[in-house]
Order: structure tokens, then C-alpha cells, then sequence
């Protein structure tokens, strides 16, 4: 069978993961488990393979390096994610007269926007196998169904891209529940209701005590 050229862009995922690093980097000193460093190596561990693999045919080693990659370091990105939200909370809680309101409101936005950034590249990767299987036509289990993109007997119509599953996510932390788009296995929805646990928690008891202090 002959080997075809990928024809979706990873170039809106890299910009995913460039603000990231800007939005984990913006963080208090404090928070960084490592070191000030750490933001821009993890970015450049999850860029290099994404350019690599766009650039290499569909079914390559590249591509299939960038899949497992991308998961990992986004999964180890969500611990540190939960790591600066427990210390936010601890703040609140302990050391409520000495916290910055400002910086308090600012360090919870940043965790909001990195939280709809980070699952978007986790579901972009796991479902129907990333977008290298989905290039391929390999067929993969369909972890999400999209209303607007499958026919009658359930076949994507056009290719997803990376925006669908950022789309997924921002509706995911906003709305705490499926919109369009339905988890069809059963870690597709613990995926998401982890989700919604980590944006509702950071909406009630970050950004809405920090708002309450500056008033």
C-alpha cells in the first residue's frame, strides 16, 4: 500500500503548547516542582516530535513517538496542574492574610487555560488513536463522538482536527458536561468528568475567593 503524505497540520497544537509554556512559566516561582526551566524543556520534548512528525509520512516511527510523547508529558503536565492548585488551596486556607489577591487571580487563570489546553492535547491524541491512525484510516476505538462530523452509519465525514478537540475541552471546563460531542467508552468519561473536576474546583475555590478579597 502506498505510504501518503499527512495532510493535517500540527502547526494550531504547537501554538497550543507554546502558550502553555508561557502560561506555566508566568507562574509563581513557588510552583515550579523542578525548576524555572522546566516549562520551556517540557515544551521543546512536546514540539520536536510534533515537527518531526508532520514532516515524516503517516505511519512513521516519528509519528508514532510523537502519539506516546505527547500523552506522557501531558500527563505528568496535569500532576504538576494539581500540584499548584493544592498549594493555591492551601494558601486559602492557611495563609488566607498573606496571599496577593492579584497574583491569586492571575495564577487561577493561567491554571483554568492550562487545564482546556492540556486536555485538548489528550483527547486530540486518544481518540480513534491520534491523529496519525485517523490519517491512516487504521481503525481505532471512537472515544468521541462529533455531531457534526459523522454520518448515518457513524464515519467521520471530514478529518478532525486539532480545533474540534479544543473545542471538546473548553466546553468540558465551562459547561461541566458533554455538549455536542458524547464520550462513548468509559475512560473517555473519566477523562472528562476529571476535567470538569479540576476546572469547577479552580472556578469555586481559587477564582472565586481571590475576586472576593479584592472587593
Amino acid at each position: 500500500m502506498a505510504i501518503k503524505l499527512r495532510p493535517e497540520s500540527r502547526l494550531p497544537a504547537i501554538i497550543a503548547v507554546v502558550l502553555l509554556v508561557a502560561l506555566v512559566a508566568s507562574m509563581p516561582a513557588r510552583f515550579m516542582l523542578i525548576g524555572p526551566w522546566m516549562p520551556y524543556v517540557v515544551g521543546v520534548a512536546l514540539i520536536m516530535p510534533m515537527i518531526a512528525a508532520t514532516l515524516s509520512p503517516v505511519g512513521s516511527r516519528w509519528a508514532r513517538t510523537e502519539h506516546w510523547l505527547v500523552m506522557l508529558l501531558v500527563v505528568v503536565t496535569v500532576v504538576i496542574q494539581l500540584y499548584v492548585l493544592k498549594e493555591l488551596i492551601q494558601d486559602i486556607l492557611v495563609h488566607d492574610r498573606s496571599l496577593e489577591p492579584t497574583t491569586l487571580l492571575a495564577t487561577s487563570v493561567a491554571l483554568w487555560v492550562t487545564n482546556v489546553l492540556l486536555f485538548a492535547l489528550f483527547y486530540y491524541q486518544l481518540d480513534r488513536g491520534g491523529p496519525d491512525a485517523r490519517d491512516a484510516g487504521r481503525p481505532r476505538p471512537i472515544e468521541f463522538s462529533f455531531a457534526s462530523t459523522e454520518t448515518q452509519e457513524g464515519e467521520p465525514e471530514r478529518g478532525l482536527t486539532f480545533t474540534d478537540y479544543l473545542f471538546l475541552s473548553f466546553t468540558s471546563a465551562t459547561a461541566f458536561s458533554p455538549t455536542d460531542t458524547l464520550p462513548m467508552t468509559p475512560r473517555a468519561k473519566l477523562v472528562m468528568m476529571a476535567q470538569a473536576t479540576i476546572s469547577l474546583t479552580i472556578i469555586v475555590l481559587v477564582a472565586a475567593r481571590s475576586i472576593n478579597i479584592l472587593r
